[in-house]
């Protein structure tokens, strides 16, 4: 079974499998608001293995799915309806008729699809399915009232530094004319939870990151008012501290000479000395790369372990550096 571009809620079913129960292929639909009532495992949205593309799986009474592959889908959380699914006691939508489920303006559906997947000229409500230039996850385009153009994310600078805690990434992006300001929203964890910073400049630090992470960034303008912003940008990723820095699968020396020739670019500023300098002669040097080379990216000998804490050699020299405030120098990376 095939779903291309279609809604499926306010579907109950006895025991599991309220909205889709089997093997489905689901292409830019939404399924959502459904039920199941005494199932095992239940799944309300879709009880089977899915295979999924640009869709919506999410706010299904007891479970949204079993299993899935794919790519580019919001599963299990809000992904920002204009009034998203309310049960009774009983898990029975509210209303079913009345819920509008196309996108808020906040929405991180918004610009987020892969537009290869695309089969259909319309969304489920009859408007264009590509807006933007990036087509939006689930059944529905934002065609929104937004008067200024999405920023585009530029540049991601991955973090790696001697005090792990500190890992960070500096994203930047395109300016938008006539904006006020903009709001960066990133998630760690495939997209099911985000935090976002605002602020007025086309940069920003976050730092605090979680060492091995694969972290989606996002960012939008903010106009005069609600209706004057923009949509969201396209999504992109990045990792922090990637060790494996070329992607070949594996932690070897090629990995080690990209390190040590341009991870640590030379700095006179204290704060960067702080976390860069690691033997503590007050430049960052040759020495410090090779130091880097030889003790961070140390073999694991387990193919599965991409992203290695540091080596225990080097975890004297890292200690001084433990308890440094992940602010200090937030303006130099």
């Amino acid at each position: 079974m095939t779903i291309t571009s279609s809604l499926v809620s306010g579907n109950i079913a006895l025991l599991d499998g309220g909205g889709i129960y089997g093997d489905p292929t689901v292409v830019n639909s939404t399924i959502t608001g459904n039920t199941a009532i005494d199932g095992d495992p239940k799944a309300g949205g879709i009880s089977g293995n899915a295979t999924l593309t640009n869709s919506i799986v999410a706010l299904n009474y007891n479970g949204d799915i079993d299993s899935y592959t794919g790519t580019n889908n919001i599963i299990g959380f809000d992904p920002g309806f204009v009034v998203a699914p309310v049960f009774d006691e009983d898990g029975v939508l509210i209303n079913a008729d009345e819920i509008d489920l196309s996108l808020t303006a906040g929405s991180h559906a918004i610009n987020a699809g892969v537009n290869g997947a695309v089969e259909t000229e319309f969304d489920v409500a009859g408007n264009p399915r590509i807006v933007d230039g990036v087509v939006d996850i689930g059944a529905y385009e934002y065609v929104g009232s937004g008067t200024l153009n999405p920023p585009t994310i530029l540049t991601g600078s991955g973090g790696c530094y001697a005090s792990y805690g500190l890992n960070r990434h500096q994203i930047t992006w395109t300016a938008v004319e006539e904006a006020i300001g903009y709001e960066l929203s990133y998630s760690a964890d495939g997209g099911r939870t985000w935090n976002s910073v605002e602020t007025t400049e086309t940069s920003l630090v976050i730092s605090g990151l979680e060492y091995g992470a694969d972290v989606i960034y996002q960012v939008r303008a903010f106009g005069t008012d609600e209706a004057d912003g923009s949509t969201w940008s396209g999504a992109k990723s990045f990792s922090v501290c990637p060790m494996d820095v070329n992607g070949d699968g594996e932690i070897s020396l090629a990995d080690r000479a990209i390190v040590s020739g341009a991870w640590l670019a030379d700095r006179s500023d204290a704060e960067y000395l702080a976390a860069a300098d690691i033997n503590g002669d007050g430049e960052v040097s040759l020495a410090d790369r090779l130091f880097l080379a030889a003790n961070w990216l140390a073999e694991t000998g387990d193919a599965e372990l991409i992203y290695p804490r540091a080596a225990l050699a080097a975890d004297a020299a890292f200690a001084e550096y433990a308890s440094a405030d992940p602010d200090i120098d937030g303006d130099l990376f």
